[in-house]
This record gives C-alpha cells, sequence and structure tokens, in this order.
C-alpha cells in the first residue's frame, strides 16, 4: 500500500475489513444453529403436544373433537411447518462473494510482479465486497430465524388453545 504524510491508512482498513469478515462468518454459523434448532424444537413441539394430548384424554372417551380444536391444531400444524422452513431458509446455501480460484490463479499469473501495495488493495477490496455480501445474506438468515421463532410461539399458543377447547367444551 502506498504511504501518505500520515502512514499507512490502507493497513488499518485492511485490518478493519478481516475483522469484520471474521464477525459475520461468526453470525452466519450462529444463524445457521438457530435455524436448525428452530426446525427441531417445532418437530419435537408437534410431538410433545399430541403426547399431552393423549395423556390429557387417558380414561376419557372422546367421541368427537370440538371443530374449534380440530381447526386450532391444523393451524397450528401449519404454522409449525412454516417455522420449520423458515428455520431451514437460513440454512440454504448462498452466494457470500467468496473470490473465485480462477480469479485467484488469474491475479496470480497476470499480477505477480506488480508492488505489494497494489495487491494488498486488491485483496481489501475482495474481502470488503465478500463481507458486503455476507452481511446482506446474514441479515435475510435473520429474519428468517426472527420468523420462524414467531410462528412457532404463535404455533405453540394455537395448540394450547386447542387443547383448552377440547378439554373445557362448552
Amino acid at each position: 500500500m502506498t504511504q501518505g504524510a500520515g502512514g499507512n491508512a490502507g493497513q488499518v482498513y485492511a485490518s478493519l475489513v478481516a475483522t469484520r469478515l471474521a464477525e459475520e462468518e461468526g453470525r452466519q454459523g450462529s444463524l445457521q444453529t438457530r435455524g436448525l434448532a428452530v426446525v427441531t424444537t417445532s418437530g419435537t413441539l408437534v410431538t410433545l403436544i399430541f403426547i399431552v394430548a393423549q395423556f390429557v384424554f387417558r380414561g376419557r372417551v372422546i367421541t368427537t373433537v370440538p371443530g374449534a380444536s380440530r381447526w386450532l391444531l391444523t393451524i397450528a400444524a401449519v404454522a409449525f411447518v412454516v417455522a420449520a422452513i423458515a428455520g431451514l431458509w437460513a440454512n440454504i446455501p448462498r452466494d457470500v462473494g467468496r473470490p473465485k480460484s480462477n480469479d485467484i490463479a488469474q491475479r496470480i499469473d497476470s499480477k505477480w510482479n506488480e508492488s505489494a501495495a497494489s495487491a494488498e488493495k486488491t485483496v481489501a477490496a475482495a474481502r470488503a465486497h465478500q463481507l458486503q455480501k455476507l452481511e446482506g445474506v446474514n441479515d435475510s438468515a435473520a429474519r428468517a430465524v426472527l420468523a420462524g421463532l414467531a410462528v412457532e410461539v404463535l404455533a405453540i399458543a394455537l395448540a394450547a388453545a386447542a387443547v383448552v377447547v377440547a378439554v373445557f367444551p362448552r
């Protein structure tokens, strides 16, 4: 990097980009883990709801389930599926702007003898581009995880309401 009167600002920017890129890569892993947790808990909660329903109704003969309970359980089941899909959305592989190996090989072949400052600037620019793409991907994943959690809470409330309606019919 070329030095100006005040020093080598390029190294400072390159360090900042490298630090932020590492943070976003960590955030990506965390969001993917949370997305899978939404999928797992949705499946587990659906199972638990039906186990609890069997326990609650044990020893009681229920000839018909109230219509309101059926609708609430149906909507809850759909909501759990939507929550699981949202959780999976956070794990869909996406382009995060990583430099392609062909581009790297081409630069090595064509620019090997250029100055180190020029190479540092090119690498910093590539990392900055990757950071921009990764931030966008992570923001999308974060929205999906949040939506999945919100829909999962709704599904739990609907399932609980269905049980209450079935246990305490009018």
